[in-house]
């Protein structure tokens, strides 16, 4: 053997062992190679610098072989990487002083420390980057729920406007909801069998029917009952009952609208 790198000093000659260690996974197979190593040390641990290789590939099942070089302390001031001829192939051993391991290591340690600051500083950012997120999809969910809501009020407020406007045309005034079911009901008993009423209007207690066959579909005579010719054809009108309308100020109904003032009533209804 013989030491081939030209920057180390011509006196490092180490002396080299070959051994083997038994089949195991990798890192059992390194921590039994160097304590081999320092088992089978031609001097006290305290006075060697020892430096282990593999020799080949980790194979499962079979035995592996390792090189350990050993050099005096006293010969190693800092770091020297040797490159030994094993087995007629090169092969690179690191000695390393006591405090220059001890450095290292303390150098290590530091990069191992800070990459893992640094570990905690991203994942605090990427966890308060998250929990911002869901606060925003929080919050947008709920701004949704809102105007959802909103929107739901204003169709409700707009369709009441709508069955409003339509009682005012329907000339409901002084009418209670009574009215009209009495009316519908009227119609039920009243109307022909053999008769199938198309469109109903109902305004203020007068009827307009709209039958198939064109002819009277009453069958009743309690109430007056009238043709009139339109441009969509012959309609039946039928008069109010003016027994659903009681006028007095003590047995009136609840109506079904109330018209608001004008200003020339003064305020009064």
């Amino acid at each position: 053997m013989s030491v081939t790198d030209a920057s180390a000093d011509a006196s490092l000659e180490p002396f080299t062992r070959i051994f083997a260690v038994p089949a195991a996974s990798p890192w059992d197979q390194d921590r039994a190679a160097k304590f081999d190593a320092r088992m089978g040390s031609p001097l006290p641990e305290q006075d060697v610098v020892i430096s282990v290789r593999r020799l080949g590939r980790w194979s499962s099942n079979q035995a592996a072989r390792y090189c350990a070089a050993y050099l005096r302390k006293a010969q190693v001031s800092t770091e020297h990487r040797l490159t030994l001829s094993v087995e007629d192939r090169p092969l690179e051993f690191v000695f390393r002083a006591d405090h220059f391991a001890r450095a290292r290591r303390a150098r290590r340690l530091g990069d191992l420390a800070l990459a893992f600051v640094l570990a905690i500083v991203v994942s605090s950012a990427l966890a308060k980057s998250v929990s911002a997120r869901r606060s925003n999809i929080a919050m947008l969910d709920r701004t949704d729920r809102a105007l959802h809501a909103n929107l739901a009020r204003q169709v409700e407020n707009e369709r009441a406007a709508r069955n409003y406007a339509l009682i005012l045309g329907m000339n409901a005034d002084g009418r209670s909801g009574a009215v009209l079911m009495n009316d519908l009901a009227w119609i039920a008993r009243s109307k022909r069998a053999d008769t199938r009423i198309n469109a109903l209007v109902w305004n203020g207690g007068a009827l307009t029917l709209k039958n198939e066959d064109g002819a009277n579909p009453i069958a009743s005579s309690d109430r007056e009952v009238s043709q009139v010719a339109t441009t969509d054809g012959t309609v039946w009108h039928v008069a109010p009952n003016l027994r659903n309308i009681d006028v007095s100020p003590l047995n009136r109904m609840p109506s079904v609208v109330s018209r608001a003032p004008s200003p020339r009533q003064g305020g009064a209804y």
